[in-house]
Order: structure tokens, then C-alpha cells, then sequence
């Protein structure tokens, strides 16, 4: 899926914004960091939005984008010079992914260059091409940007729409790689453009060098491309419904694909980018909530968990409640044997001494364990096991689990 556009699609669609020639910058804004939204005013036609994303596009755009309420430093200074100007040109330097607005008001001229390349870069020069502001400050081996200093262009590629048949021909043979590459890169065209170039001019493009009569047919193609000037045809590439690519003219190299046609390269353009852009804001949604969700299903499996306990605890206490009513003589006798039995027996010698009594305790048998620790008794009823509190009688131990299983239901 393409993500950022292309010489040639930057060259189509600067066709089309020249017709902002006389538009009124109302106001700019830096929706993310490397997006800008600026308001324009058309006479004749009212409000649109030109969006420019440096290392990506620039296109007008119908789809609403939040305004921050606290503008940057960069937006900021945008306003202070850039806006409330009126646009006098807006161009393509070269056939380089660069474009300039250039505008002039009460304070001056002055040109916006958004760098649509690599991390890309908005700057604002003046009418001497000194930088105000820029969006990144950057330093490369070939140039430096910085605030003050004269904004320097990077190194220009030959453009395939001046080059003559004999240097498309010598840029070939002379290069390493062979002619779709060539087209490519060194030319610019990218590698959708330059596929689609061989194919039109028939020249294979595995070729590492071309004779005179393959660089004609080439530079024949690339003429008939630079004089197209309406782009009504535009479309988005499809596959499978998957958006793959958006072209302002239909390519040889996607006629067995599906495409969506519109009457305008920018309409393409913003209908591709935005979706594309919503797409990632929707799987950065979603990853979001997958993790919500996870945290949630761990916590609803927790609470589940003791929900489960708490049920079984509540049933469990009315339970002893009851069968310690049933049993109340069997009760009373087991912590009047218990009680008899600490006064007169070692704590660990207890149970044991209870089990083999011959006389006078005929609940001994159901007494399982002794809990000095927490003067309690461990006791088996109607196959119940359970704990009695022998500090309390047979009465206030029904009472305390009738009151827990109620808390617990609660």
C-alpha cells in the first residue's frame, strides 16, 4: 500500500492546486507534528482545507480534522507571518518532492517549502530565502537547517520531463543498475512510474544499456505524461477492496485491477490518504482495545473467581447454621467434651486421648482436629466439616454463620 506520494503524483497534483492562485490563508494549524492543515478562503467557491504532510502529501481535503486548541510554536509563527496573505504561486521545484506556496501580504513575501521526502520539513523563508521558522531543525552531510540561516535546497535529480533523448540514454548506459531502476531512482519516478514507463515505450526493463531508438520510445512516453494536463480519471487501485495505490491516470501495469475513478487527482488523493490515515488511527484503536479488553477479562475472571467463593461461603454458613440448630445437643456436648478435655489433657495428646476414651464422650468421633491457635475445633456433621468456636455455645455458633453467610451475600 503506497503510503507517501511520488514525483509524478506531486507533479499531477500541483497542476490541479494551481488553480489556489489568489486564495486567502485564514489561519494554519500543526494537527500532528508533521501535518499541517491550513485554512484557505477561494473566491467564488468558500472554505477549503489544504493539507500538507512533509515526507508524505499535499492535497485539498472535505474530510474534517480536529483543530488543536493550543496551536505549537510552529503554528504560532505560521499565523504571525503566513497568514491572513494571499497565495501568489504554488509549484513543484524541479521534479523533486518539494513544493513551495509562496504568498505575500502587508508584511512581505514569503514561501512555505514542504519537503514531501524521507522524515520530510516545512520551512518558512523570506523574500531573500532566509529561514523564519521550520518545523524540524536538521543538519545533513550536504546542507544544514537551522532558524536565520538561508534554506539551501538538497541536490537536484535530473528531471525526466527536460532530459533529452541522448542524456536519458547516456544516464542509463552509464548507471550500474539496470532501466526500471534507472527510471526510478535516479530519474525519480519511483518504481510504479518508472514499470509503467518501460511498458508503454516497450523497451524490457531488465536492460542495462538501450540503443537511441529505446531512449526515443522513452523519452516519447515521458513527453505525452508531462502534457497531460487533466487528471478527471484519477482513480484508486484496488485489491481484493484493499486500497493499493491512487494514480492520476490509469496505468497498464493495474489494468487487471479494480479501481474507483474520481473527477479530481486531489479527491483521489484525500479519499487514499485519509482512509489510509484512518485505518492506522483504527489498528492503533483496536490494539488499544485488545489491551483494554485483556486487562478486563482478567479482572472479570478474578471477580468471577471470588464471586464463585463468595457464593459457596454463603451457602456454606447457612448451611452450618442450620445443622448446627439440628444438632444442638451434639453441639453442646462436642464443646463441653472439648472444654473438659484442655483441662485435662496436653494440647497435641487432645484428639487422640477424645478418640480412645471408653466413657462419657460419645461424640468424640466426630472431632477431627484441635485448633489451640484459634480456640477452635474442627468438626464433621452429616458429612458438613466445619469449624466451632469454643469459646462461644452451641447458639452464638449458629448465629455467627446465619450472620457471615448474610455479609457474604451482601
Amino acid at each position: 500500500m503506497k503510503s507517501e506520494m511520488s514525483s509524478f503524483d506531486i507533479y499531477a497534483a500541483i497542476q490541479e492546486l494551481a488553480a489556489l492562485k489568489g486564495a486567502r490563508i485564514n489561519k494554519i494549524y500543526q494537527v500532528t507534528p508533521s501535518e499541517l492543515k491550513i485554512l484557505l478562503h477561494i473566491k467564488g467557491f468558500g472554505r477549503a482545507d489544504l493539507i500538507v504532510e512533509v515526507g508524505k502529501r499535499i492535497h485539498l481535503s472535505e474530510y474534517p480534522r480536529p483543530s488543536p486548541k493550543q496551536p505549537s510554536n510552529f503554528a504560532m509563527t505560521l499565523r504571525k507571518y503566513f497568514g491572513n496573505t494571499r497565495i501568489i504561486d504554488i509549484s513543484q521545484v524541479g521534479f523533486d518532492r518539494i513544493i513551495e506556496i509562496k504568498t505575500e501580504g502587508g508584511k512581505g513575501e514569503y514561501t512555505l517549502i514542504a519537503e514531501l521526502f524521507g522524515e520530510g520539513n516545512a520551512v518558512l523563508v523570506d523574500g531573500e530565502g532566509v529561514i523564519i521558522t521550520l518545523m524540524k531543525q536538521r543538519e545533513y552531510h550536504h546542507r544544514k537547517l537551522t532558524g536565520r540561516g538561508v534554506y539551501e535546497y538538497p541536490p537536484s535529480k535530473l528531471n525526466p520531463f527536460t532530459a533529452s533523448t541522448e542524456e536519458i540514454k547516456n544516464l542509463v548506459n552509464d548507471s550500474r543498475s539496470d532501466l526500471v531502476r534507472t527510471l526510478a531512482l535516479t530519474l525519480g519516478l519511483g518504481g510504479r512510474y518508472a514499470e509503467e514507463v518501460c511498458l508503454r515505450a516497450g523497451v524490457p526493463k531488465e536492460k542495462k544499456e538501450i540503443t537511441e531508438d529505446d531512449a526515443r520510445k522513452i523519452f516519447d512516453v515521458l513527453t505525452k505524461l508531462k502534457e497531460i494536463k487533466s487528471f478527471e480519471k484519477s482513480r484508486i487501485v484496488l485489491d481484493s477492496d484493499e486500497k493499493i495505490d491512487v494514480t492520476p491516470i490509469p496505468l497498464e501495469t493495474y489494468k487487471d485491477k479494480d479501481t474507483k475513478e474520481f473527477e479530481t487527482f486531489n479527491k483521489a488523493l484525500d479519499e487514499y490518504f485519509t482512509s489510509f490515515e484512518m485505518e492506522k488511527v483504527e489498528a492503533a484503536v483496536d490494539e488499544r482495545y485488545e489491551d483494554v479488553l485483556g486487562k478486563m477479562q482478567r479482572r472479570l475472571r478474578d471477580q468471577e473467581e471470588v464471586l464463585s467463593k463468595f457464593i459457596k461461603q454463603k451457602d456454606e454458613s447457612k448451611k452450618i447454621g442450620e445443622l448446627i440448630y439440628a444438632n444442638y445437643n451434639t453441639v453442646q456436648e462436642i464443646l463441653a467434651v472439648m472444654s473438659d478435655a484442655r483441662k485435662r489433657f496436653k494440647e497435641e495428646e487432645i484428639i487422640e486421648r477424645l478418640k480412645n476414651s471408653k466413657g462419657g464422650v460419645k461424640r468424640a468421633e466426630t472431632i477431627k482436629k484441635y485448633l489451640a491457635i484459634e480456640n477452635a475445633v474442627v468438626v464433621v456433621l452429616d458429612d458438613l466439616e466445619f469449624k466451632l468456636d469454643l469459646s462461644k455455645n452451641a447458639g452464638q455458633n449458629a448465629d455467627y454463620n446465619y450472620t457471615l453467610g448474610k455479609k457474604t451475600k451482601e
